[in-house]
């Protein structure tokens, strides 16, 4: 099933949501910020099965707030894939379960990341997830041979030159893993209608090829051990820092 067709699965299941909900969810958000010492727990959850998406998303969720409720988690954020076997957690790690982990020596752990790089349409560095209307997340997972994290940032900035122009674009964000092994795009643009534009523009079209061609080549050159891995999300659950969020701007 293409990214398209995966867009407009999700439009026929989205239902109204009610005043209640659109504004507690406004009040509720998770924020990455490249100004800031942030450290991300990114975890996958598998599912095997659509129709185990549900109880994995709800575990999911039950994870995020019960290290939430007992200060590990600073702020947090579940999505969920639009292809019906993803569930996506991102946890920023509290002062004191940074302190814990250094303790215990698990400073480098393959799932935990720093954010390298916040691109915003206002110009910020920082974005959230889970404020304001409901956004549409493109996720990109690349793994990386260490020491080639410059050729994934030129990388990077060239493609935002391209995105940057997209109807509806919010941010787009890098993170790069603690042991340099790993990295993690998150796109945002509004919603789905003007991600399923920006699909359907010739440009679109041949600078995503044109990637793809840039990414075969890293592949085989050693910059990326495997082919990037991309996934399409909706937000679905988050939590905002108990104390107000002052971003590095």
């Amino acid at each position: 099933m293409s990214a398209e067709q995966l867009v407009a699965t999700a439009d026929d299941r989205k239902q109204p949501e009610t005043a209640p909900e659109a504004a507690s969810r406004q009040q509720t958000a998770m924020f990455l910020d490249a100004g800031d010492s942030q450290r991300i727990r990114l975890q996958p959850f598998p599912v095997l099965w659509r129709h185990e998406q549900k109880d994995q998303l709800q575990h999911a969720i039950d994870s995020l707030d019960r290290v939430y409720e007992e200060g590990f988690a600073q702020s947090g954020a579940i999505l969920r894939g639009l292809n019906g076997k993803d569930v996506l957690s991102l946890i920023q790690l509290s002062p004191q379960a940074i302190s814990d982990e250094s303790s215990f020596g698990a400073v480098a752990m393959p799932n935990r990341y720093h954010v390298e790089r916040v691109d915003h349409r206002t110009g910020n560095s920082h974005t959230a997830i889970g404020q304001g209307t409901v956004p549409f997340y493109c996720v990109v997972t690349f793994k990386l041979t260490p020491g080639k994290q410059n050729e994934l940032l030129a990388s990077f900035e060239r493609a935002l030159a391209h995105v940057r122009k997209q109807p509806g674009y919010i941010s787009t964000s890098l993170l790069l893993s603690q042991d340099g092994r790993m990295a993690v795009q998150i796109g945002q643009f509004e919603n789905r209608q003007h991600f399923r534009a920006s699909l359907r523009q010739r440009k679109a079209i041949g600078v995503l090829a044109h990637g793809v061609f840039r990414r075969m080549k890293a592949s085989f050159c050693g910059v990326w051990p495997k082919l990037p891995r991309i996934r399409l999300y909706e937000q679905a659950h988050a939590v905002a820092p108990k104390e107000p969020y002052s971003p590095n701007i």
